[in-house]
């Protein structure tokens, strides 16, 4: 009993930290403005002209960025998955972690005023208040992937994302295991999070599935696993309502 009531306790107290990030990441989808001052410290708002964005900020324990690329659908097509995989195998020149193409462009686009945005106010609180953070890197679907870069890149860290594809093959996915704590969340019935298909998946282990029943595997097996609907994507409301009704029992 102590043993499970230990698992219980971390478990409940990942899902909180969890559900905190999921609002984050909901505040910086729905551009509230409002919300993302009640959640985070000295928030900063990076906007680009392909609407991707980038908010950084902090909290008492954690500086955090998080990330968010524009996905033009948020329901795939046929044609559309197919672009998706094709794009998922296409090398790029130069990158030994093998980031997908549109992963890579959205990065590249981020990359330089991301860099600034993190370093300035890491080192702005260690001249000014003599403390170091470690960094919460938070990510929704397309911005989850390019979460699992800059969790690599500024590791260590923790990373939380929601519905996210993988970034990159096996050297991204040893760097980001080096380094980096954190949370995968999965709805099964989300095809983006199946990109690009390959038999090991880089986050078994550490992914948190919900089935359409809303049952949790923590722990998921690598298995055949088949959907009822591979081409809805699950919004981030989806996965902080969830997250809310298991910490409030309901």
């Amino acid at each position: 009993m102590p043993t499970f009531n230990l698992f219980w306790s971390n478990l409940m107290s990942g899902f909180i930290e969890d559900y905190f990030a999921s609002r984050i990441a909901e505040s910086l989808e729905d551009k509230s403005v409002e919300r993302i001052e009640r959640l985070l410290s000295s928030p900063e708002l990076i906007e680009f002209d392909s609407r991707s964005a980038v908010l950084v900020g902090s909290t008492p324990k954690y500086n955090v960025a998080v990330f968010k690329t524009h996905v033009a659908e948020d329901r795939l097509t046929f044609s559309g998955v197919m672009r998706e995989l094709v794009q998922s195998f296409t090398p790029v020149e130069g990158n030994a972690m093998g980031i997908t193409p549109n992963t890579f462009a959205a990065w590249s686009e981020m990359y330089a005023e991301s860099f600034t945005a993190i370093n300035e106010l890491h080192y702005r609180q260690a001249s000014e208040e003599g403390v170091s953070k470690p960094w919460m890197f938070i990510g929704y679907a397309a911005g989850g992937a390019v979460a699992q870069i800059a969790a690599a890149s500024f590791k260590p860290a923790r990373l939380i994302t929601f519905g996210a594809p993988d970034a990159g093959n096996a050297v991204l996915e040893e760097a980001v295991f080096q380094g980096c704590t954190g949370s995968r969340w999965e709805f099964m019935s989300d095809f983006n999070t199946r990109i690009p298909l390959r038999l090991r998946r880089s986050t078994e282990g550490n992914t948190r599935y919900i089935d359409s029943n809303g049952v949790l595997e923590t722990e998921p097996k690598l298995s055949l696993r088949s959907p009822k609907d591979w081409f809805e994507r699950s919004p981030i409301t989806a996965y902080s309502d969830w997250m809310d009704g298991a910490i409030h029992g309901r």
